[in-house]
């Protein structure tokens, strides 16, 4: 099934939902570029942007920020896999320190 169910309606009639609209908690222009794709882990924000990748606490402040030197204008949301941080670029894939933000290793993909 696709969308909840059969009919791929995508209601769920017998669930509750929030009963007030979301309230923005922190917003920030540290995010080295937009479009900023968020992943969390715990109590931490990642963002793969255009110019790098960066680390938020839950209250906003930044981490960490890693320049790639690697512009991307459609960066892919970062996976966290235990204490790494992997990102990608169109001719990169980064794998950093996930509490530091320091370069664990740099694979450059080969020119088609």
């Amino acid at each position: 099934m696709v969308r909840y169910d059969a009919s791929n309606t995508g209601s769920i009639p017998d669930t509750t939902g929030p009963k007030t609209a979301p309230t923005e908690t922190w917003q920030t222009d540290q995010t080295l570029g937009s479009p900023a794709r968020p992943t969390t882990l715990r109590d931490v924000l990642f963002t793969n942007a255009t110019n790098g990748i960066a680390g938020f606490t839950t209250d906003g402040e930044r981490r960490w920020a890693y320049r790639t030197n690697q512009p991307d204008f459609n960066p892919t949301p970062p996976v966290v896999v235990d204490d790494r941080v992997f990102a990608t670029r169109t001719t990169a894939l980064f794998a950093l320190d996930a509490k530091v933000g320091a370069e664990r290793w740099v694979f450059t993909l080969p020119a088609n």
